[in-house]
């Protein structure tokens, strides 16, 4: 993990690490929301006219995963962009930050949208996204460097996608490294993405189907 002590150079390496620090926390508040917007299309009856049309549920869901993936992409390269040329943040090798980007935003949809498919109605699904998305948050580090906290903490935090997105970030903003250096932390991302990706996959279908 990034130390709490390479955030003691200034205003600058402060903005650097907290800009993909809360772009994340978005991100995964925003996946949660986006299935939640499943749960009242299916609520108003849109599903079970999807359902009855030609194409297959598995279809259904996925346009609407990829329709998540693509929004958080997009909206955490808008934060990438606007923080580096209004704010002059510095994320670090453009390579090594598109891999990141990439890599949390498959991960964080993907437990995002698993998560929500465990709730029974858009009220808990909100609940869902926004008090575990505030629980990882803490736990990842995106509000207080993983470094800053008591070592099992630090441990705890490598359980979560927050926790590898930001040791990720972290060795290219704070550190400075190559984008080599973040392929461990990007395929990992993408286990993550896999798992949870493929369980949401799995329980969204069975809302679709008439």
């Amino acid at each position: 993990t990034v130390s709490s002590q390479n955030l003691g150079n200034g205003g600058h390496a402060i903005l650097n690490y907290f800009a993909p620090s809360i772009a994340l926390v978005f991100l995964f508040i925003g996946a949660g929301l986006g299935m939640r917007s499943l749960m009242l299309e299916r609520a108003n009856g849109t599903l079970a006219r999807l359902a009855a049309s030609p194409a297959k549920p598995i279809s259904i869901v996925a346009g609407k995963l990829l329709a998540i993936f693509l929004t958080g992409f997009i909206s955490i390269m808008v934060v990438w962009g606007v923080t580096t040329f209004a704010f002059k943040a510095h994320w670090g090798d453009p390579t090594g930050v598109l891999l990141m980007c990439l890599g949390a935003t498959l991960s964080m949809c993907g437990l995002g949208a698993f998560l929500t498919s465990l709730a029974r109605n858009d009220q808990e699904a909100f609940g869902v996204a926004l008090i575990v998305g505030l629980f990882l948050a803490l736990l990842g580090g995106n509000f207080i460097p993983a470094g800053a906290l008591p070592t099992f903490l630090q441990v705890l935090s490598l359980g979560t996608p927050n926790g590898w997105a930001l040791v990720g970030f972290g060795r290219l903003t704070l550190l400075d490294e190559p984008a080599r250096q973040v392929l461990n932390p990007f395929l990992i991302l993408c286990g993550i993405s896999v798992l949870t990706g493929g369980l949401a996959l799995t329980r969204v279908r069975r809302m679709v189907r008439p």
